[in-house]
């Protein structure tokens, strides 16, 4: 397959679409797709134009891997499944990985951007010290190499202190979630944990961006590294129940979350600095979140 094709193939990405109004794109992290956010998009749904997809190689769609897994070339798919649903712009939820995505797309496209409400995200940087996820790092090298992926899932579940149930929830379709795992270790692994992002480059994002980090698990490695990038690029943080998989386990809740910051958004607009270049808009904590 050439990069051509490689291109060519974003228009076959799975996509669904519910509700109308302001539109919200949401983005699935590693070892997932479109499913994860089932729930809230029929929820959000009653008020917003709801968008979901499967990632470039995840879910059941594929039977070849794609070639480039580059972040950039994940922004310009989420742009591409906007244009799908003849959406201009858009406020998105990055869950994970799927949020690092997100603040791609506001740094490379700031005019379809309205907002980004983050899932426990970490942002890699220079000077953002994120030593919290070299065991997780480290360990999903050597699994890579043993070939054996079925131990992923046990420690992605270790790592985000997330129950039992969640591994059950991993293993119900077996063929869909490992199909999911080859493509995180043989596609985009590497994107994901060596990938750096230039400080100026975020700082220049217009958009406001929130962090949600789950209460469960904001003492271990990703809700550490989440805390970390929101303090280190000074944005505002909320705090979500349950674990990193909150978005499955408490629709309700995180859906009021997300309509509290897209209305504080669209009325306070959360930062109020002007355009002489002191504080990008979006980005410091001035303004109300009531």
């Amino acid at each position: 397959m050439t990069k051509a094709d490689d291109a060519e193939r974003t228009t076959d990405l799975y996509s669904s679409s519910v509700g109308t109004g302001e539109v919200i794109l949401m983005i699935h992290g590693i070892m997932n797709d479109h499913d994860n956010f089932s729930r809230i998009q029929k929820i959000l749904g009653n008020e917003f134009k709801t968008i979901t997809y499967d990632r470039r190689g995840y879910g059941i769609e594929f039977d070849s891997p794609y070639r480039d897994y580059s972040f950039t070339r994940q922004a310009e798919d989420a742009v591409s499944v906007l244009k799908k649903h003849t959406c201009n712009s858009a406020y998105i939820i990055g869950d994970s990985t799927g949020g690092t995505i997100a603040v791609q797309t506001a740094a490379l496209f700031p005019q379809l951007v309205k907002g980004i409400f983050l899932v426990e995200t970490t942002i890699p940087c220079a000077n953002l010290d994120l030593s919290c996820l070299h065991f997780w790092q480290n360990s999903v090298r050597q699994i890579a190499k043993s070939k054996d992926i079925y131990k992923i899932i046990p420690l992605f579940a270790k790592t985000i202190g997330a129950k039992p149930v969640f591994q059950k929830s991993k293993l119900k379709n077996i063929k869909k979630n490992i199909y999911n795992i080859r493509n995180f270790i043989y596609g985009e692994m590497n994107e994901v944990i060596d990938y750096s992002f230039s400080h100026d480059i975020i700082k220049e994002i217009r958009c406001p961006i929130i962090m949600g980090i789950s209460m469960e698990g904001r003492n271990l490695p990703f809700g550490i590294g989440a805390k970390k990038t929101a303090d280190f690029f000074d944005w505002r943080t909320v705090f979500l129940p349950g674990h990193h998989n909150t978005i499955q386990e408490y629709p309700y809740e995180f859906s009021y979350q997300v309509k509290k910051f897209i209305r504080v958004t669209k009325i306070n607009e959360i930062s109020v600095a002007g355009a002489d270049g002191s504080t990008p808009p979006g980005q410091n904590k001035a303004g109300t979140y009531e």
